[in-house]
């Protein structure tokens, strides 16, 4: 993963198509293990973001792979 441009509420980032899988499958599993309360304690997001990010990072994977 490199850095490409941080400002104080974003940043903009490469990433490898087998870190961005990793990083896809590890939402996943969290997704299947912590209920909503459980998640949002640990990590201050709601089950509904972490689903929308993976909808997004399923999104970002499938388009890297229509490349090959």
């Amino acid at each position: 993963m490199e850095v490409v441009r941080t400002t104080a509420t974003h940043a903009t980032i490469t990433i490898s198509r087998k870190d961005l899988g990793f990083l896809k499958s590890s939402i996943n599993e969290i997704l299947e293990v912590l209920n909503n309360s459980q998640l949002h304690t640990r990590t201050g997001v709601t089950t509904d973001r972490a689903e929308a990010l993976l909808r997004e990072l399923s999104v970002i994977c499938k388009t890297m792979d229509s490349h090959k």
